[in-house]
């Protein structure tokens, strides 16, 4: 196995480009992921180009491109970036990351020399792009003033003001605050919520709530609680956006978390893992390409 060779990217993209190149020959067996096309050939031309772009553009001008590309950290930032920037929807990100993928194969099977988790971490970014439900995969998701929202929230209806406001505290899911508001003897202790379990039978930390939404909580009428449907209609009415959904007040909560942790000087990482452990999230990652899309 070797590096690409060439003391320039541009020189190692055009190294890259001619050890994968096998247009006009047949696929010799199915794990065979050399360019045979075209069309192949411009997209990995543009994959190589969007990394150098991508490496320029965070000061690195240095190295072999293969050793870049096989390494994790710089494969998940350079993907969040670029998915991100671009504001790929959901089946533009899977297509990307996974001839992406191909490609490092097939340079790999050119003998050239790529780290095993860089390769993990593009299979790590498929696989947690394809969880994201296609309706929360948007950019710009938090809401600007979220109190503003809920304040018009409860003015529509006090319990779907309750729902949003349990959202906004705990960074529940929907289904999760239903649960909250609708058996609250069984989950809260005086300003703390204890018990919830959310997504894959994972069980939150104890969470803490203001007096004021434990009160509210206590002084709702569950024969009134909305319906998804009425609440999600609610939403979009108070927000003043047909886009808006329940799941957007999930994404303030890690936005907003995350940017005040950083600001009391926690490290980045450190304070990843931590919203992630908040929000019940069993990889990290999710809350990356949350923070990604809010």
């Amino acid at each position: 196995m070797a590096n690409l060779k060439g003391g320039t990217f541009d020189k190692q993209i055009r190294d890259a480009n001619f050890r994968l190149e096998a247009r006009g020959t047949a696929r010799h067996h199915n794990g065979d992921h050399k360019t045979h096309s075209n069309e192949t050939s411009k997209k990995r031309d543009m994959y190589l180009k969007d990394f150098k772009n991508y490496l320029l553009k965070n000061g690195i001008s240095e190295g072999k491109l293969n050793t870049h590309l096989g390494t994790s950290e710089t494969m998940k930032d350079f993907l969040v970036q670029r998915i991100n920037e671009n504001d790929l929807s959901r089946k533009t990100a899977v297509d990307y990351v996974s001839g992406f993928s191909g490609m490092m194969k097939g340079l790999e099977e050119s003998n050239v020399t790529i780290n095993p988790a860089g390769r993990e971490a593009l299979e790590e970014a498929r696989v947690i792009i394809k969880e994201i439900p296609k309706e929360d995969f948007r950019s710009g998701r938090a809401f600007e003033n979220p109190q503003s929202v809920i304040d018009k929230i409860y003015d529509i209806r006090f319990e779907a003001g309750v729902l949003a406001q349990i959202q906004y505290e705990t960074g529940f899911r929907i289904s999760e605050a239903y649960e909250l508001v609708q058996n609250p003897d069984r989950y809260i202790n005086g300003n703390k919520v204890e018990g919830i379990v959310g997504k894959g039978n994972h069980q939150y930390y104890t969470k803490e709530i203001s007096k004021d939404l434990a009160i509210k909580i206590g002084a709702t009428d569950k024969n009134n609680i909305p319906t998804d449907k009425s609440y999600s209609s609610f939403i979009k009415e108070a927000a003043g956006n047909e886009k808006a959904i329940p799941h957007d007040f999930r994404l303030s909560y890690v936005k907003e978390q995350y940017e005040k942790k950083i600001d009391a000087g926690m490290a980045k990482k450190e304070a990843l893992r931590e919203v992630s452990r908040e929000v019940n999230h069993y990889r990290a990652e999710i809350t990356r390409y949350y923070l990604a899309r809010a």
